[in-house]
């Protein structure tokens, strides 16, 4: 049924990636990156196997 529901789903517009001006990638840090026009889907739970 998850299966059902995800593949019925359309797809949104993909967010855009923001990075800080950075010579190195070693200086990056969280607050470094952002996430912009982020829009998800509603959650789809269902049991896992493990």
């Amino acid at each position: 049924e998850q299966v059902n529901t995800q593949l019925k789903r359309v797809p949104r517009k993909l967010p855009k990636l923001i990075l800080a001006d950075k010579f190195n990638i070693e200086d990056f840090t969280y607050e470094d990156i952002t996430l912009e026009a982020y829009n998800p889907h509603p959650t789809i739970k269902g049991k896992v196997a493990v």
